[in-house]
């Protein structure tokens, strides 16, 4: 018999959405938000104002929308989400599981007492890298006092752990948790949607043309926000100062680094390198499909990097950087790694995936075989695996 979940989520969010379609199709769901926040235009930190998404949200699943009593709602920051709601949804719940996203909010930290008072089972999911909080833990005497409560108080909360790939196990590993109280949770896109989308789209060098690319070498793309924490400046440095004539270089996306880098582009008369703006879900298909190689090049606070499953899903080898949370789990035979912030050792990588690509390596077909298993299939089988 199949058990039942309850989550309590921030916000509807475009990755998670088809997930609790998916499960609702077999077993009882509940989704709690806390904020509609996802649900319309919305004013992103470093981006302005961006337009709702594309993609159905609230289809096919059980949800409810909390009210939130926060002084100054938002999504970001601890006090921005007081749902006191959940104490009645909790105490009355009758599902098998409580699901938790993370304790970076007032609210979630709520639903872990009161689960706790009134003995419901909670599943926590969080996305930590061990490598990422041990570098703030090194900087900072506030991240030494959070890693402390969490041990100590947070974790006493939770029946078991759901983690979404390596960095995060050992993360938890690290915490004291042990490994009957870890399951395997990965994050992951619609994969299904993604190959459906890629397998429909018109051949590369036509896609390749409709962006202005007309030079038969390699196109690099990069997708996310154009911020500090996700170093797009590296990239396009080692872009420029590597041997990349014949070759593009392709930035989607928007924010503050924006204007630095189309300054950049043009002190440098770089004709190869195309800037796009921001894109929404929809328009991304034909976009990856005109990539030759995806690159990630960010730092701490990249927990993860749900844009390389997307990119892995059209078929392309990675270029991600050492402390992406995902480089441990999502760069094997299919790409590099390499040095945060290091512009020689992305060049470096840069070069090796080229020649790779020219002597014909299956870095694509490892891509593809590689994300099979980070998918929504994986979740909902993994999470069968939760003990009482």
């Amino acid at each position: 018999m199949h058990k039942s979940y309850q989550f309590f989520i921030s916000h509807p969010i475009q990755y998670f959405s088809p997930l609790f379609f998916k499960m609702s199709t077999y077993t009882r769901i509940e989704v709690n938000y806390y904020s509609d926040h996802s649900l319309h235009k919305r004013v992103v930190d470093d981006l302005g104002e961006l337009p709702e998404w594309d993609t159905p949200l609230l289809e096919g699943y059980n949800y409810f929308f909390l009210k939130n009593y926060a002084f100054k709602p938002k999504i970001n920051k601890f006090w921005n989400l007081v749902n006191l709601s959940v104490v009645s949804k909790v105490a009355k719940s009758d599902f098998d599981y409580i699901v938790v996203h993370g304790w970076n909010s007032f609210s979630n930290y709520l639903v872990l007492i009161t689960a706790f008072f009134f003995k419901k089972k909670v599943l926590l999911k969080a996305e930590s890298p061990l490598k990422q909080e041990l570098i703030k833990s090194n900087k900072s005497l506030k991240q030494k006092i959070k890693i402390w409560f969490l041990r100590n108080f947070t974790f006493k909360l939770v029946h078991q752990f759901l983690y979404i790939g390596d960095q995060n196990f050992q993360f938890y590993k690290w915490l004291g948790v042990s490994d009957e109280k870890l399951i395997f949770s990965p994050y992951c896109v619609n994969n299904k949607q993604f190959r459906t989308l890629a397998n429909s789209l018109p051949e590369k060098k036509i896609l390749k043309n409709k962006l202005g690319i007309t030079k038969s070498g390699i196109v690099f793309g990069f997708v996310g926000k154009l911020i500090e924490k996700k170093d797009p400046l590296s990239l396009l440095n080692a872009f420029i100062q590597g041997d990349n004539d014949d070759n593009a270089l392709v930035f989607v996306g928007s924010g503050i680094l924006e204007s630095k880098i189309n300054e950049i582009v043009e002190s440098n008369n770089a004709n190869n390198v195309i800037t796009l703006g921001y894109k929404n879900q929809l328009e991304l298909p034909e976009i990856y499909a005109s990539f030759d190689v995806f690159v990630l090049p960010s730092g701490v606070g990249e927990t993860w990097g749900l844009v390389v499953n997307e990119a892995m899903l059209f078929g392309l080898p990675v270029i991600v950087s050492d402390l992406v949370g995902c480089s441990d789990d999502l760069v094997k035979d299919n790409g590099y790694t390499f040095k945060f912030n290091s512009v020689p050792e992305l060049i470096k990588a840069m070069n090796n995936i080229e020649e790779d690509l020219k002597s014909n390596k299956k870095l694509g077909k490892n891509s593809l075989q590689l994300i099979d298993k980070y998918s929504y299939d994986t979740i909902i089988k993994e999470l069968s695996n939760a003990h009482d």
